[in-house]
């Protein structure tokens, strides 16, 4: 009966998951992973999803968590996919450390970090940076994946443990 429950559970978590197929996706990027202060970070988004336009909220803070740049992008989709870029000059007395770049689109928001200086973990930069979004589908699979494995672990006959 608990098998039986547990597949339920996964057939109906594939269904969820597939209804929204068209679900929003962000990205957003720095154009590089290391800058110094003083130089111009030019920042990326791209979204995927069924609309013509998003509007995207891009924020970026700096090591300490005091907010220095947003702006609000239109990002115009051609078949289900857009991009455009921002970008703003580091202060001369940038401060050294991780720096957070932000965006929302509606429910969906990703983030980057650069670097600003010589040491610490710079983030991913370039295009396709830090993608913050965790997929329902994945979620799925490993219920699907745990259903299984309990029935396999049971023989078919008793429908005792191995």
């Amino acid at each position: 009966m608990q098998r039986q429950a547990l597949l339920a559970l996964a057939l109906l978590l594939v269904a969820a998951v597939a209804v929204p197929a068209a679900a929003a996706s962000l990205t957003v990027s720095a154009d590089k992973d290391t800058y110094s202060p003083g130089e111009t970070v030019v920042i990326t988004v791209v979204v995927e999803d069924n609309a013509t336009s998003a509007t995207v909220a891009v924020t970026v803070h700096d090591p300490e968590g005091t907010l220095v740049y947003s702006d609000q992008l239109t990002v115009q989709l051609v078949n289900g996919t857009g991009s455009t870029s921002t970008s703003f000059v580091l202060p001369g007395d940038a401060k050294e450390g991780n720096w957070v770049v932000k965006a929302q689109y509606g429910s969906v928001s990703a983030e980057d970090v650069f670097l600003v200086g010589g040491s610490g973990n710079g983030g991913s930069g370039g295009f396709g940076g830090g993608n913050v979004v965790v997929g329902a589908a994945f979620i799925a699979m490993a219920f699907i994946a745990l259903a299984i494995s309990l029935n396999k672990s049971k023989s078919p006959q008793t429908g005792r443990k191995r």
